[in-house]
């Protein structure tokens, strides 16, 4: 009776973890559309990265709205492809292009990949229907996919630490960009596997042990939905803060920008020689420490 109770409890709070997520996303929507209009920006400063966040944002939100009717492929595919959007998007405005689309084309060919073996799960799913092997077949594709996330993840990391070494101003937004992009791509990945593999021990357990794996599941999706939230919360919060920082980096790779300092003016040390023997001396000596020789100050 009590699991029973607490089945029914995870699955009302699941259902209320992916409403919240909906409507963090609308929140943020409509936070970054008044901030992106409303902002008047400093010289270099722009909100091309702004606008096109709130369109991918759009998309994931899209994409969550359908997951609570039914889970299709399509949802992942299309976080999938709010990933892709978001990490070309910082290629193109972030990073200053320096990998020039090396980052970009690595991300599309490792998605493109995920979404193929997707595809060939979902095939697989339906020929071996119910038979272990799908649930083993689904287990290693989540892993795959899992490593994908991971390396671009880890891939992101490093371009952002680059661009901050660059330009020291623009660790304003590295920042949550980095705890961000940790969150949704490393940590929330590592949960997709365990997912699968404690679907697999629930159907093929003993029976008196399904009501506990089925808690664990609801517990697994409820963080995965709470940690969507925190990663998108703190990518809205870089998104915001790209529009105050000016993005200049120099024009040649590798070469740091020096942000410009303010002027201190050096005086050089006055030095007089002796009329005598023409050696250096102080101004405010009253005799030649070389010859001896009395000056008339």
């Amino acid at each position: 009776m009590i699991l029973q109770n607490l089945y029914i409890i995870m699955s009302v709070l699941n259902l209320a973890i992916q409403i919240l997520a909906i409507l963090v996303l609308f929140i943020l929507i409509i936070l970054l559309g008044i901030v992106t209009l409303q902002k008047k920006l400093e010289p270099n400063c722009s909100k091309d990265f702004s606008i096109f966040s709130i369109i991918n944002l759009a998309c994931l939100m899209i994409s969550l709205i359908i997951g609570i009717f039914v889970n299709i492929p399509f949802v992942e595919m299309n976080n999938t492809l709010f990933y892709l959007l978001l990490c070309i998007s910082m290629e193109i405005y972030l990073f200053h292009k320096k990998s020039k689309w090396k980052f970009s084309l690595l991300t599309t060919i490792l998605l493109c990949f995920s979404i193929i073996i997707w595809i060939t799960d979902i095939i697989l799913i339906f020929i071996l229907w119910g038979d272990i092997e799908s649930f083993i077949i689904s287990a290693i594709v989540d892993i795959l996919t899992s490593t994908i996330f991971i390396i671009i993840g880890i891939v992101i990391l490093i371009l952002l630490r680059n661009s901050a070494k660059e330009n020291l101003s623009v660790k304003t937004y590295t920042k949550p960009f980095s705890i961000g992009i940790v969150i949704l791509l490393i940590i929330k990945s590592l949960f997709m596997p365990i997912l699968t593999i404690t679907n697999l021990i629930t159907h093929y357990g003993d029976f008196e042990y399904d009501e506990n794996f089925y808690l664990i599941i609801y517990g697994i999706i409820f963080i995965k939905h709470l940690l969507l939230i925190i990663g998108i919360i703190f990518i809205a919060i870089g998104t915001l803060k790209t529009m105050y920082v000016p993005l200049i980096f120099s024009k040649d790779k590798g070469k740091k920008v020096i942000l410009p300092r303010k002027e201190t003016r050096y005086s050089p040390p006055i030095i007089i020689y002796c009329p005598e023997c023409g050696g250096p001396i102080s101004p405010d000596t009253p005799f030649c420490t070389n010859c001896g020789h009395r000056l008339n100050n």
